[in-house]
């Protein structure tokens, strides 16, 4: 019998696995490796503000602190690069009553190690002129490399079934879970956007998001920088930038659409300057919660089921901590925070 089963290796069925395979446990993956999920197409932008007033993000020291350090000890487990790196973000302030906003907020003392309270005049060949904000302390996590290495990782520890995992082959004991020859004492859905359909966890209160991007060379722009305006320009390899995303609540379908690309299109033609050449037009779709926080736990009727999901697009920052939570409760039950607790939202 394996002590652990978890259904999706994307970024978070991906922390949690390795997490508890380092820690001795003994575990199993099923997850087809589709390539196009949220995790493998996520720009990873780790950003300590949001929203047009700056807000700071849920948790934003406790998440960055347990962020920093598990990259870097999940970097060093999985034999990679790093996998996560500081980004200086340029927040793109269009008026007066944009730059007034920033210079408010850019008061407060609790925003002192995230905020730069100057205005920018940014200039960059291939940008238009623009006056900026600096966001401070912000990062970027490369999903796409973290998933595609723990894959490895996994298939090294014969612990991953490229499988689609099928609830009707379920069978859940008293004290253990059975799938077909796999017996295993506890059994974690980390599967994205399949929650929906899974049966144990479907009253969860979720919607879901379609996000769309492209990813362009832009020949003309150089910088390591992020640069968030009417759309958000992230730094690839060489010429190659990610722009995205759009939000599309409720979406009926997954793929790409020609509205998607016309927003997407418009909000780069408003910042750069210069040609690009769209090389290729992505979407996925993300599980969110209707009060923005992660849903992490046990079932309140069936002790090992257990769910982590619900990051949104806060995952970078969000899955260091929530997989941290989950693994110290599955090793020696330490409690989970009331805040993520999916017992929250149970319909007594």
């Amino acid at each position: 019998m394996i002590d652990c089963l978890i259904v999706g290796q994307g970024l978070a069925g991906t922390c949690l696995a390795v997490d508890l395979i380092e820690r001795g446990m003994q575990c199993l993956v099923y997850d087809p490796g589709s390539s196009i999920t949220s995790s493998r197409i996520a720009a990873g932008v780790m950003n300590p503000v949001t929203g047009r007033r700056h807000v700071k993000t849920w948790q934003a020291e406790v998440l960055w602190q347990k962020a920093l350090q598990f990259y870097r000890w999940l970097a060093d487990s999985l034999e990679s690069e790093d996998l996560c790196v500081d980004r200086t973000i340029w927040q793109v302030l269009p008026d007066a009553e944009a730059e007034e906003r920033w210079l408010v907020r850019t008061g407060d003392p609790d925003y002192h190690d995230y905020l730069d309270a100057d205005l920018h005049a940014l200039s960059l060949p291939g940008l238009r002129d623009m006056t900026c904000g600096k966001i401070l302390n912000a990062r970027q996590t490369d999903l796409p490399y973290l998933v595609h290495c723990g894959r490895q990782y996994l298939d090294k520890y014969n612990a991953l079934r490229a499988e689609q995992f099928r609830y009707s082959q379920l069978e859940i004991k008293r004290d253990h879970v059975q799938y077909g020859d796999v017996e295993a004492r506890n059994l974690v859905f980390a599967e994205g956007r399949q929650v929906l359909a899974n049966p144990y966890f479907n009253w969860l209160p979720m919607r879901v998001t379609r996000g769309e991007l492209l990813v362009c060379r832009i020949p003309d722009l150089h910088t390591d920088a992020v640069i968030k305006g009417p759309v958000s320009i992230v730094p690839m390899e060489g010429d190659l930038y990610w722009v995205g995303s759009t939000y599309v609540r409720d979406p009926e379908h997954a793929s790409p659409s020609a509205q998607g690309m016309s927003e997407l299109r418009q909000g780069l033609e408003r910042m750069v300057d210069g040609s690009f050449t769209v090389e290729h037009h992505l979407a996925a779709i993300r599980p969110n919660t209707r009060d923005r926080r992660p849903l992490v736990g046990a079932h309140p009727e069936l002790s090992n089921l257990f769910v982590l999901n619900g990051f949104g697009a806060k995952g970078a920052s969000l899955a260091p901590y929530c997989t941290q939570l989950l693994s110290a409760h599955l090793r020696q039950r330490d409690p989970i925070p009331a805040e993520v607790d999916i017992l929250r939202h149970w319909p007594r």
